[in-house]
């Protein structure tokens, strides 16, 4: 058997890796940050204490590699629309925007139970804050765009219907009518 390569050792890392963010991931959304604990997360993933610990110097550390894949996924929702049309700009993104919604509800739990537990997000609060202030800065570009009175105002305004939508979702599941939401944001914000 001949030494694995360089490429090889990196795939096995990051297979290693994100085992262990998507065991943990499943852990904080199930039971909470807080009471989850590194050997759970190591007992979920099927792997040793230690293993985690090589890759990873805390739970907190997980959480913020949870949070940077999220704003790799937000990122490239906002830079491919970026040469759209402002109509469809903001289509795309509420189309984006309610997919995940409906595809991660576990993830967006997860979110907002850690906006309600301030000493548990310390560590990620900064990018809980950056995302939320890129997200707001694109849709006041955007309502910029359609000539909307007050886009500053009202970029923040649409961000806070988003986050009581996810919460609706997120608490009633299938009996809340998202996609009657998504049809009243359309509305409002594309249908103008």
């Amino acid at each position: 058997m001949s030494p694995r390569t360089s490429t090889q050792n990196k795939e096995i890392r990051e297979s290693s890796k994100q085992q262990i963010t998507e065991a943990a991931f499943r852990l904080f959304a199930k039971e909470g940050f807080t009471k989850t604990s590194i050997s759970a997360i190591a007992k979920e993933a099927k792997i040793s204490k230690g293993l985690i610990y090589h890759y990873f110097k805390s739970k907190e550390e997980i959480l913020e590699t949870i949070f940077f894949q999220l704003l790799e996924t937000s990122d490239q929702i906002f830079a491919s629309v970026k040469d759209l049309a402002p109509i469809k700009k903001m289509e795309t993104i509420l189309d984006s925007i309610f997919n995940f919604i409906e595809q991660h509800p576990d993830l967006m739990r997860l979110i907002i139970s850690l906006t309600l537990q301030p000493h548990a997000i310390k560590s990620i609060k900064p990018l809980i804050e950056e995302t939320s202030t890129r997200q707001v800065a694109i849709f006041t570009e955007i309502l910029n765009e359609l000539g909307h009175h007050n886009a500053d105002y009202e970029g923040y305004y649409l961000g806070s219907k988003l986050d009581g939508i996810t919460m609706g979702y997120i608490t009633l599941g299938k009996d809340y009518p998202l996609e009657h939401m998504k049809q009243k944001l359309y509305e409002e914000y594309v249908h103008t």
